[in-house]
């Protein structure tokens, strides 16, 4: 821990003090589950535990800009070099699952690393153990990305309750064959409005990639209201496409839009 601080982005020694040592102890708790634990989970929980105890700390918001400028890049595959800014900002996961499932979800996707399981196979099983309406990663993942896109200008509902704080993702133009290609758990998010109800659904493989629709009402993306493709959707509207595997290969998918199906 350093002395006083200065220099390193901290308005004070107490600020600096109470961000650090929250971290380095959370660190503690990890190793007591799995030692050496996957970087993008061990800094990313870190950095969730550590705005949980004082949610009055900015460092939390300061670390997701580098996160949020790779939306293709899979999450357990941070850059090479200096990667601290990646995998801190990747502790939006983490929230993004306490917000979901419980502060105990976190816990329990610990216990199952402790039995042996990698990060994201920890969390797929503790999603489908879920009681009442249990889940999985490949559900999961393309909602955990439209919840970053509905951050920074585009307001969001049902989301991030600091969305307005974080830096928001650019968008690309919804249209019928856009096409694109995921590695890994690395999205793409489409934004467009529709003339009539119309059907959306991805030509792609199913084991590889997800997506859903989520609409925007009155400039507000509805993230309660988020369908899985396909869907049949109307007005303005965000689409995501997001991998749902840990497989690095090229995993190419198009979108197409046409007449409603029946629902």
């Amino acid at each position: 821990v350093e002395s006083t601080f200065k220099g390193k982005g901290y308005a004070s020694a107490q600020e600096g003090f109470r961000t650090v040592v929250s971290h380095e102890l959370f660190h503690a708790v990890q190793n007591t589950y799995k030692p050496a634990d996957a970087p993008f989970w061990a800094e990313g929980t870190a950095q969730w535990a550590m705005k949980r105890v004082h949610p009055e700390l900015a460092d939390f918001e300061r670390q997701l800009p580098a996160f949020f400028a790779e939306p293709s890049r899979s999450i357990e595959a941070p850059p090479s070099g200096v990667t601290a800014g990646f995998l801190y900002g990747s502790a939006v996961w983490p929230l993004f699952l306490s917000l979901r499932h419980g502060d105990d979800f976190v816990r329990a996707v610990f216990e199952g690393e402790a039995d042996g399981a990698e990060p994201l196979a920890a969390i797929d099983h503790a999603l489908k153990a879920l009681p009442g309406e249990p889940s999985s990663l490949a559900d999961e993942y393309p909602l955990f990305a439209a919840w970053n896109v509905g951050t920074g200008k585009l307001k969001s509902a049902g989301g991030y309750p600091d969305a307005a704080k974080y830096p928001g993702q650019k968008t690309e133009k919804l249209a019928d064959g856009a096409s694109d290609i995921t590695s890994g758990f690395g999205y793409f998010a489409y934004k467009g409005t529709l003339g009539a109800e119309q059907n959306i659904r991805l030509e792609t493989d199913a084991t590889r990639n997800a997506g859903v629709v989520v609409p925007i009402v009155d400039d507000v993306l509805e993230l309660d209201q988020a369908k899985k493709l396909p869907a049949n959707a109307n007005g303005s509207v965000l689409v995501i496409v997001s991998g749902i595997t840990t497989k690095k290969s090229d995993a190419r998918f198009t979108i197409h839009i046409g007449d409603p199906a029946a629902e």
